[in-house]
């Protein structure tokens, strides 16, 4: 795939955590290319480049409204329940914190729990930890093309 094919599908690049997120949670990536492409995650934002609709669009209920849907989607992420994953958030940051904050605190206890719930399914199966278990799925792919058995990307 072209790189500017990739660019404009969105959701090989974007990140629920706007900190993350190539866009920076503004809606819209510039690539190198001069190209702007729009964020699946982060749009509905006035285009950079447009003059006008920048000065009656409201950045700050855009920043809660993006801050607060990658939050319930690391807590469904999590598999927690609300409580007990704003606990768990909430242990990590101090008094005060932003919403960004907040929102990487979320990413980091989501992350951290799916990364052991795939290293005990791992276990079961009877590797170490999940990325032997990638490691080794992966060597049987790289196996099965070299045998002309690959379906090609």
């Amino acid at each position: 795939m072209h790189l500017v094919q990739q660019l404009n599908n969105a959701a090989l690049w974007s990140h629920p955590n706007p900190s993350q997120c190539p866009c920076g949670g503004r809606g819209w990536l510039l690539s190198d290319y001069d190209t702007w492409h729009a964020c699946n995650v982060h749009g509905r934002t006035p285009y950079p480049e447009d003059e006008e609709g920048h000065e009656d669009f409201d950045w700050e209920a855009h920043d809660l409204r993006i801050h607060r849907r990658a939050y319930r989607t690391f807590q469904e992420a999590s598999g927690l329940d609300r409580v007990a994953f704003r606990a768990e958030v909430m242990r990590r940051v101090e008094a005060g914190a932003t919403p960004s904050q907040i929102v990487n605190a979320a990413n980091e206890v989501a992350h951290e729990r799916t990364q052991r719930a795939e290293d005990e399914e791992a276990r079961r199966c009877g590797y170490s930890c999940a990325m032997e278990m990638r490691m080794e799925e992966w060597a049987e792919e790289e196996r099965m093309e070299r045998m002309g058995y690959g379906g090609g990307y």
